[in-house]
């Protein structure tokens, strides 16, 4: 998987950084003179502009390797917006983009601690551990921190789960019965091209749920609702055609990056 790397504090870009988009509107001039004007939905885009300073040697020869592999601005590649959630349909369950182990009820619309209904109650009837999670194309060697407001109702503790499948990382919360936003962080060495994020309820057990985040952060910042477009951009591009590298000091490198992508 191409992907944008990450730096070496596990964020994917420094501040300030500016995420915009750009339209085109089409213009028709008749034979009457009737001009018509629309919206060009196809070349709707949303654009990056990134600028990184005091990289250090090895920072610097992962975007060029980057740039290499993607030619310039000839491929794409996996781009993870540092400030948006990388789930998608962060507050309604019940889409499909949800993973939902047999046996597992959940029921929309419960209090939730902003003062909505984005809350799901979520009940383990069984007797053995049921998991809800999403699974996004990402790497997965990457360092990631996923966050969720939970409020236990009954039964034991239940756990965030985060990472790759073949090394799941597992946090085990509880909050009784108060609302409370807790956090599960790290960062695997498998090169799985995909990562899972979602809680397990252990059996016989209940709680509400809400504001699931997941970022590829060392720390969780604040919350941020998603619909059907998430925090992951899959289709990149580099806009450069080469990249001007600046040296501020003896292993200290600068670079403006500009990374487009045509919704």
């Amino acid at each position: 998987m191409l992907a944008f790397p990450q730096l070496s504090s596990g964020a994917i870009a420094q501040f300030p950084n500016v995420r915009g988009q750009q339209y085109r509107t089409r213009i028709v001039e008749t034979a009457g003179g009737v001009v018509y004007r629309m919206g060009d939905e196809r070349a709707r885009a949303t654009v990056w502009t990134l600028p990184m300073t005091g990289l250090t040697p090895e920072e610097r020869v992962s975007v060029d390797a980057l740039f290499a592999a993607t030619e310039g601005r000839l491929r794409t590649f996996t781009f993870l917006d540092p400030n948006d959630n990388l789930l998608a349909h962060s507050s309604n369950y019940s889409q499909s983009v949800w993973v939902k182990q047999a046996g597992l009820v959940l029921v929309g619309g419960q209090s939730d601690p902003f003062g909505g209904t984005t809350g799901v109650r979520a009940t383990n009837p069984t007797g053995q551990a049921l998991q809800m999670y999403q699974e996004i194309a990402t790497p997965g060697n990457y360092q990631y921190c996923l966050s969720a407001h939970v409020k236990q109702e009954t039964g034991s503790s239940p756990r965030l789960m985060m990472g790759p499948a073949s090394d799941l990382r597992f946090e085990t919360v509880s909050s009784a019965n108060v609302w409370t936003r807790f956090s599960v962080s790290g960062k695997s060495t498998s090169t799985e091209a995909a990562v899972r994020a979602g809680v397990e309820l252990a059996p016989l057990s209940e709680i509400v749920l809400c504001g699931v985040q997941m970022e590829a952060a060392a720390v969780a910042s604040r919350y941020k609702e998603t619909g059907t477009r998430s925090g992951v951009y899959s289709r990149c591009r580099f806009v450069e055609d080469e990249l001007r590298w600046t040296a501020e000091g003896p292993g200290e490198h600068s670079v403006r990056l500009t990374v487009m992508t045509v919704n």
